[in-house]
């Protein structure tokens, strides 16, 4: 069983509400199960005879399981077998390639369409992985280092932009390739699209993590700037940088660390969050033992932070953001209230064509 790409079988009703929202929390089974249920490409067809028996109108949409993540779980479902369920959302993110599903008496047939993604997106775009920050590229001179593409024939030739997930990885290229650059993260999406949109010719593609021996440009992927300015980066409205850190009781049996915020009799409990691991770290030293044993729980992105957030119980009223202890006493001045962070800054910034 191929378990790299994963299959949802949508009306297109549904697929519409996806493409305009960019997420979707399943169909009305789903709601119910907790779960998005999906099917590997050898369980498709056992799923259409059974929910879906010669119905038009659908769409078979592909998602890679490496986008998913720990959410993306194998369980005993229909007939014994192991089917994939996914414990969130739905995101157009996620999407990979689509078909349209069309019947030859009682067989299915997959026609690929050249557009997995709404609004005619090459297909292969669609395939790059949600982008994870920091991203390091080289400084060197009065620019970044770029890989000049030796088979184009065009004059000049088009250069990549040289991109590294790791800053071990930027130092490894630095030291094969006997050269001197300097070292820049690239913090958040933001900063990226700023920096996409500040090159100029002959630099028009960005490559990511290239191969140090070979001549062609190869890397986890090769985009142009245009492809990425358009479909790779998701800008979203957090008022920090990711990672972000939390604290939760070993075991669980205590839930999250937190404080409390208030006067009089109006008292509610915040969830503590840091924006860094020294100041988490600093922080767990100065509390050690008042709260039973801790760890500190790395959350990457915005869309991991949102799902805890939404997870927690009605007694947490909002997020405490990098608190501090003088005197014994737990100290905060910036706190948030879930509502508003989930309502107005967890979430993603339109692009220009869905603003209303």
């Amino acid at each position: 069983m191929n378990t790299n790409q994963v299959y949802k079988i949508m009306t297109a009703e549904q697929w519409a509400r996806l493409s305009a929202a960019g997420t979707w929390a399943g169909s009305d089974v789903d709601l119910r199960d907790g779960f998005v249920h999906l099917s590997s490409w050898e369980q498709v067809p056992g799923t259409l005879a059974k929910h879906y028996p010669q119905q038009s109108d659908l769409f078979l949409v592909g998602v890679f399981v490496e986008r998913v993540g720990p959410e993306l779980r194998w369980e005993v479902s229909r007939g014994g077998e192991k089917f994939p369920h996914l414990y969130r959302e739905l995101r157009l993110t996620d999407v990979s390639d689509r078909f349209v599903i069309e019947w030859d008496g009682a067989q299915p047939r997959m026609v690929e369409l050249a557009d997995s993604r709404a609004g005619g997106a090459r297909q292969d775009v669609a395939r790059v992985e949600r982008l994870k920050y920091p991203l390091y590229l080289l400084h060197h001179g009065p620019g970044y280092v770029s890989l000049v593409d030796v088979a184009s024939a065009a004059d000049p030739q088009p250069q990549a932009l040289a991109l590294f997930g790791s800053y071990e990885r930027a130092v490894d290229f630095v030291e094969q390739m006997a050269g001197f650059a300097g070292i820049r993260a690239i913090k958040n999406a933001r900063e990226f699209q700023w920096l996409l949109t500040s090159l100029k010719e002959p630099v028009v593609e960005a490559v990511l993590d290239p191969a140090m021996d070979r001549p062609e440009i190869v890397g986890v992927w090769r985009r142009t700037v245009a492809e990425l300015l358009e479909w790779g980066i998701e800008i979203d409205n957090s008022p920090w940088n990711y990672p972000v850190y939390l604290l939760k009781s070993i075991g669980g049996q205590r839930g999250w660390s937190s404080i409390q915020v208030g006067a009089g009799s109006n008292w509610f409990s915040f969830i503590v969050m840091f924006t860094s691991e020294k100041l988490a770290t600093a922080y767990l030293a100065e509390i050690e033992g008042e709260d039973g044993p801790l760890e500190l729980v790395l959350v990457p992105d915005m869309w991991s932070l949102r799902e805890r957030l939404v997870s927690l119980g009605p007694e947490i009223a909002g997020v405490a953001i990098n608190p501090t202890v003088a005197a014994g006493v737990r100290k905060c001045e910036n706190c948030l209230e879930i509502g508003r962070l989930l309502g107005h800054y967890l979430t993603v910034v339109p692009s220009p064509e869905n603003e209303v």
